[in-house]
């Protein structure tokens, strides 16, 4: 039998570490999911029959509700990563950096994408139910609820098509003591470019409401 000695509380540190991620990960996205179909609430109050009113069209509408989500998405893990280091003794302060990256572009992910189904559906009803269903699922499948190395390897490869995979990986990476910064960009890559991909689409699909 081979044997490797770690470093005393280590194993326990990796698992809340793993934990944090996988459920700021879900969170951000479940927080996001309001935020975004909150614009066919701003479309029934009259908000965007007002926005059209002057130069601007739907895009500022739609960017300023991503920005806003993104702060939001931001500030969520912060608190979920904050607690993980003052009562479990995660290393925060001293990979902050590469954990900052991660965090950003899951926070651009989760405002992207669930900007991107809001703009698909037709009522803030079938958007909140949409997202949440989609966001329960992809939390499943990506490993928020269960730890991908528990799940057959199917699984485990059908969950690199979720955000929170990519996220939980990101993070893992990030908080890796004596780790480089650059062990964090490959899955920071990925969610900033999904993010940015739907946050467009979306943008170009709100444009639609403008002539209605």
């Amino acid at each position: 039998v081979e044997q490797q000695q770690s470093s005393g509380g280590g194993a326990a540190l990796d698992q809340v570490a793993y934990y944090a991620g996988a459920v700021a990960a879900m969170f951000v996205l479940l927080s996001a999911v309001h935020g975004a179909s909150s614009l066919h609430e701003d479309r029934e109050s009259g908000i965007v029959d007002r926005v059209l009113a002057g130069p601007g069209g739907m895009g500022p509408l739609v960017d300023g509700r991503a920005l806003f989500l993104i702060a939001q998405g931001v500030a969520q893990a912060s608190l979920i990563f904050g607690v993980a280091w003052l009562a479990y003794g995660v290393d925060l302060p001293a990979r902050v950096g590469p954990w900052s990256l991660v965090t950003s572009g899951l926070a651009v992910a989760a405002a992207g994408l669930t900007l991107l189904v809001a703009t698909l559906c037709r009522t803030a009803r079938q958007s909140h139910t949409i997202s949440n269903v989609a966001v329960l699922v992809v939390s499943a499948i990506g490993g928020s609820m269960v730890p991908r190395f528990l799940m057959p390897p199917w699984l485990q490869q059908a969950g690199w098509a979720t955000p929170n995979a990519w996220a939980i990986e990101g993070f893992d990476r990030a908080l890796q003591a004596g780790g480089l910064w650059t062990t964090a960009l490959p899955a920071t890559a990925v969610l900033i470019t999904v993010g940015l991909g739907a946050w467009v689409a979306a943008h170009l699909l709100a444009r639609r409401w403008e002539t209605v």
